[in-house]
């Protein structure tokens, strides 16, 4: 009865004894650990320095210094705190318990052995146990095999560039920067997405008339870049977009309500701009300019002045009111009806530029 069930039991505990021992790697082998690694870019290149972008950097060094001293000291001290989480030494492999069980089997069927006498189950004794070193050898060894791969990750960080404001250019010459003698100015609103111009209106003083009249808007007076004297340009409308992306923008505008002196207003009156042409420094993909912009006095209704589709409109673009002075004088107008009275005195209304990051 004994000798006819001890092969079966002795298969028995051998299998448990196998598949209840831990699997284990050897001390010679090597252990890798996944790690990101990051890299932070800024996520475009800057614009080329310009005088007055230098002036601001010249301005603003010490700053920009201390700024990117903080960052480094803030990614030094990521960096430290995230070494203090990782163990002093390497752990040790091939877990030594694994070889306990491996053992107490072992001597669990050796005294069998002894104690049953039996020649048969000997032999049946040494079958198994050459089973049992090739199966574990097969184990190891595919252990290993799989041990030897590994894998990493890189991560590639892009950080806004910095935000200085983009000086206006020159419309005959975008890659040079314009001075206002006319008490036009910069926005001075920063980047990367940023509306840099758009210019003051002022028509020039006239006689009332009972005659529907348009009136054409002065082009900008600037100082030439040679320094000597003054010349004219056409209004424009400058926008800058450094994003990266390449999503696209908008440009619309709004007018504020009608003329008005005091309490009189000019009921019926109409500005219009016209013959938008897209000039750049530095980009080839235009943005679209539209041709014929009438405004709603009542500013209910916004109008499109430039769209920039996905792809397009990267980089500084300026959108002239007329491709050269003879054009831009009759660009930008104003229709007051001959019926409505003309009061003496200015008439002032305002108008708003809203610039979107997205196409419309």
């Amino acid at each position: 009865m004994f000798e006819k069930y001890s092969l079966p039991i002795l298969m028995f505990l051998s299998c448990c004894l196998l598949f209840l021992s831990p699997h284990s790697v050897s001390a010679n082998d090597t252990v890798s650990y996944t790690s990101d690694v990051g890299l932070s870019f800024s996520e475009k290149m800057p614009p080329k320095p310009h005088s007055q972008k230098q002036s601001n950097m010249n301005n603003n060094s010490s700053q920009v210094g201390k700024t990117k001293k903080a960052a480094w000291n803030e990614a030094e001290g990521k960096s430290q705190s995230n070494h203090s989480m990782l163990p002093t030494t390497l752990p040790k492999t091939g877990d030594q318990s694994s070889f306990s069980w491996i053992l107490a089997g072992f001597l669990i069927v050796v005294v069998w052995i002894v104690f049953s006498g039996n020649k048969r189950l000997r032999r049946t004794f040494l079958c198994l146990f050459g089973c049992f070193v090739l199966l574990s050898s097969f184990l190891a060894f595919e252990k290993d095999a799989t041990a030897a791969i590994t894998k990493s990750k890189v991560d590639l960080f892009y950080l806004p560039p910095d935000e200085i404001a983009t000086a206006p250019k020159h419309p005959y010459d975008p890659n040079k920067d314009i001075h206002f003698t006319d008490g036009n100015k910069a926005t001075e609103i920063k980047g990367p997405l940023s509306l840099d111009f758009v210019p003051n209106i002022q028509f020039h003083a006239q006689k009332g008339s009972w005659e529907e009249e348009r009136y054409y808007a002065p082009l900008i007076q600037v100082q030439r870049s040679d320094e000597k004297g003054l010349e004219q340009v056409p209004n424009f409308v400058q926008v800058t977009d450094d994003r990266g992306s390449l999503s696209g923008w908008t440009l619309v505008l709004r007018q504020n309500g009608q003329f008005r002196n005091g309490a009189h207003e000019l009921e019926g009156t109409e500005i219009k701009l016209s013959k938008l042409h897209m000039v750049s420094g530095e980009s080839k993909r235009p943005p679209i300019a539209f041709q014929e912009i009438t405004l709603d006095p009542d500013g209910k209704e916004s109008s499109l002045v430039i769209q920039a589709k996905k792809g397009t409109g990267a980089g500084t673009w300026l959108g002239l009111f007329g491709k050269d002075n003879q054009e831009a004088q009759t660009a930008i107008s104003v229709t007051v009806p001959g019926e409505v009275t003309k009061e003496q005195g200015k008439y002032q209304t305002s108008l708003t530029w809203e610039l979107h990051d997205s196409p419309i």
